[in-house]
């Protein structure tokens, strides 16, 4: 393991500070408890993010005393907005899980990657109050690019930690690779081609996304075809 590359050795990052703490940072359990305290914020993030946008469905106050059914119809959109950004945010937990599955420590860039794309994905609750009240092209804009930047930054963060052997664990793949790419690109492409297609028509915008799940297969199956042709020759 590289000393001037990993989180415990990085003389240029906020700890260790003192002799005493660098022979600390040498030990095995300091580079489990510094993974441990990343993945720990990592995930009461998420669970802050899923929580707000939970809070954000709700009947309006004055419905009291009125036709239930009616604020029941109304809270439709709300009710769509948070079920389709509860997937994305654990779409995006459960690729963060995998990646750190890998990982076996972590270095200063690693830390500051991590940290920026949760700072993006806590905006999640405010785009996705802007998509379910307002479904323009400005409102499917923000959120396709919200979930964009979260995707390209985890991507660019990943990328930095593949590069450098002494942070990932050789289980690591080439084809596990490409599968964690496909995720990664897939709804950057789809959300990407929703913003061009929400100045046209903002509902077709957000309908176009549910093309994530064949999107994914159908690369899918570009990747295995190859070898199921060499298996037939």
């Amino acid at each position: 393991m590289s000393g001037e590359d990993t989180l415990a050795f990085d003389a240029h990052s906020d700890f260790p500070e003192t002799t005493a703490d660098a022979a600390e940072a040498k030990r095995p359990e300091f580079d489990r408890f510094a993974m441990e305290r990343v993945i720990l914020f990592s995930d009461a993030v998420y669970a802050i993010i899923i929580t707000l946008l939970a809070l954000d469905v709700r009947l309006p106050e004055s419905a009291a005393g009125a036709d239930l059914v009616p604020l029941l119809v109304a809270t439709l959109p709300k009710l769509g907005s948070y079920a389709l950004t509860f997937l994305v945010v654990a779409t995006l937990w459960r690729v963060h899980l995998r990646r750190f599955r890998y990982l076996l420590a972590i270095d200063s860039k690693l830390v500051s990657g991590n940290t920026l794309q949760l700072m993006v994905t806590g905006l999640l609750p405010f785009s996705t109050s802007l998509l379910s009240g307002h479904l323009s092209p400005l409102a499917v804009t923000l959120y396709a690019g919200n979930i964009m930047a979260i995707s390209a930054i985890a991507w660019l963060s990943w990328s930095h930690a593949r590069r450098q052997p002494e942070l990932v664990s050789a289980l690591l793949t080439a084809t596990a690779q490409r599968e964690d790419d496909r995720r990664t690109f897939v709804p950057i492409l789809v959300f990407g081609m929703s913003i061009a297609l929400a100045w046209w028509s903002p509902k077709w915008a957000a309908t176009s996304w549910l093309l994530l799940l064949p999107g994914n297969r159908f690369l899918c199956w570009l990747e295995r075809r190859p070898v199921v042709s060499r298996i037939q020759r």
